[in-house]
């Protein structure tokens, strides 16, 4: 009797965990990282970032990914983002730039140790680069 509640409630805390995992926003296999920010900038289709270091973290959810950037814990801007698959894993962080009128765009992010290319609107993978952190 005892190992029949049991195994049923194991079961049911399983299928718990699973429902839950399901339900919310995934945070994808992008790791999070830290990020410098150069210049004040504008992320492509986002927000404005002043100099600074950042968390950065990639939720990926059902619509569409987004980049969430932390600073002292908090959330302090968000971005759509596109990823873009890599054959090997990033051996270094690097933020990259477009510069126009005296603008910086930050226009791709990539991670040390990910294996995706965080892309902002429609740049090209590795254009203009600058290293981050």
């Amino acid at each position: 009797m005892k190992n029949r509640f049991f195994q049923a409630a194991l079961v049911s805390g399983a299928a718990m965990l699973l429902s839950a995992a399901t339900a919310f926003p995934l945070f994808g296999a992008v790791r999070p990282g830290t990020i410098d920010v150069l210049y004040h900038s504008k992320v492509e289709n986002g927000p404005y970032l002043a100099p600074g270091q950042y968390k950065v973290q990639l939720a990926k959810n059902t619509r569409s990914p987004e980049v969430l950037f932390y600073q002292d814990g908090k959330v302090v801007a968000e971005a759509p983002a596109n990823l873009v698959d890599r054959s090997k894993k990033t051996d270094q962080t690097k933020v990259y730039y477009n510069t126009a009128d005296g603008q910086h765009f930050i226009t791709q992010i990539d991670l040390r140790g990910s294996t995706e290319n965080i892309m902002f609107n429609s740049a090209k993978p590795g254009m203009a680069g600058n290293s981050g952190s």
